[in-house]
């Protein structure tokens, strides 16, 4: 029940969305912080079951408190570390469930993207890393839908005030369709001078902006006016859709 989003804008910026809401099968919690800050170069994104995310949440913060993380360290430095963390909590669920469920026990799992200026790393919940290569990742029960959008509209000339309008809009557009993910949205940059979320004003007007497209797109649908449709695509001043056009002429 989660929602994650990195980017990665051409000069190696980084961009993270994510929603806050979590859960397992039978419940699911609201108001809950996905993007983590690991150091002042590093932060990491988590989608998966409760238990896991919290199990991995208290490791981290042990590790930050004997300082087995410093501020130096950069993802690719990180990710073995964290890797190691979640492939342990994952053998100790295996362990666990095996002993009280047979038959086919049903083992929690997670996901986490790990990033700093310019490298993102993907950790499934077995503790494999992959290096992401596309410009984006997604992670979470709303990731497939996502990766439709991401793929239309990501293009590797993209800049981080674009960046942080498409992450917003991408996320809010699950939101409206998928019960797993809230349209309470965080977005971190990560930057050479900056590495901190926006704030509540600039995520307002990202809001107001999703809702206004997102309207517009419906009763455009609903109407079924195909002319009017294609008109909105290519001709509304429409940053992200500019963007789009305007890299891939």
């Amino acid at each position: 029940m989660t929602l994650c989003v990195v980017c990665v804008c051409e000069n190696g910026d980084i961009v993270l969305g994510a929603d806050s809401q979590v859960g397992s099968s039978y419940f699911k919690r609201n108001g809950v912080a996905k993007i983590i800050k690991l150091n002042n170069k590093t932060s990491m994104a988590i989608a998966g079951f409760l238990c896991f995310t919290d199990a991995i949440y208290e490791q981290i913060e042990e590790l930050k408190h004997h300082n087995d993380i410093r501020d130096d360290m950069t993802a690719s430095q990180l990710k073995g570390l964290i890797g190691k963390i979640v492939h342990s909590i994952r053998v100790e669920y295996i362990a666990q469930f095996s002993a009280l469920r047979k038959g086919e026990p049903h083992y929690p799992n997670c996901a986490l993207i790990i990033a700093s200026k310019g490298e993102v790393f993907s950790i499934d919940e077995e503790g494999l890393i992959t290096k992401v290569h596309g410009g984006y990742e997604t992670i979470g029960s709303g990731g497939n839908f996502v990766e439709v959008k991401l793929r239309n509209y990501y293009t590797n000339k993209i800049d981080i005030n674009r960046a942080i309008e498409l992450i917003y809009w991408v996320i809010h557009c699950c939101s409206e369709i998928d019960p797993s993910v809230n349209n309470d949205i965080t977005v971190r940059l990560i930057t050479d001078f900056n590495h901190e979320d926006l704030s509540e004003e600039k995520l307002k007007v990202l809001r107001d902006q999703s809702l206004e497209r997102i309207e517009t797109y419906k009763q455009l649908f609903y109407q079924k006016n195909l002319p009017e449709i294609i008109e909105f695509l290519t001709k509304k001043e429409d940053s992200i859709i500019e963007a789009v056009l305007k890299d891939h002429n």
